[in-house]
């Protein structure tokens, strides 16, 4: 159960960070996201309800340095696709603060 909730993937990046810098650092895009319904999805016209829609971009983040505007569906970080916010959320925070990644928008 905990494999398919990720729990597995999460601990064991935050053991990691813990055993060689002991603490945990977690990665900050920058913007507030909500999950797609499929009726919401279909008013912007997506062909489906995966991804994040951002809600809000945070002033001076690396969201808004990186062009990110309120409106946009973020559907995939380095290729793996986005189901939704909270996937979202979580994928960003496993990663090292201050690494780089691709967005698909």
């Amino acid at each position: 159960v905990q494999e398919i909730f990720g729990l597995s993937t999460w601990i064991r990046a935050v053991a990691d960070q813990l055993i060689t810098d002991g603490v945990v650092r977690r990665a900050k895009l920058g913007v507030v996201a909500q999950s797609l319904s499929p009726d919401l999805a279909a008013s912007l016209g997506l062909p489906d309800a995966h991804g994040a829609l951002v809600s809000r971009v945070e002033d001076g983040s690396p969201a808004a340095k990186a062009g990110l505007r309120q409106g946009d569906v973020i559907t995939a970080i380095d290729g793996t696709p986005v189901a939704d916010a909270n996937v979202l959320r979580n994928t960003i925070a496993g990663l090292r603060p201050g690494s780089a990644t691709t967005l698909a928008v």
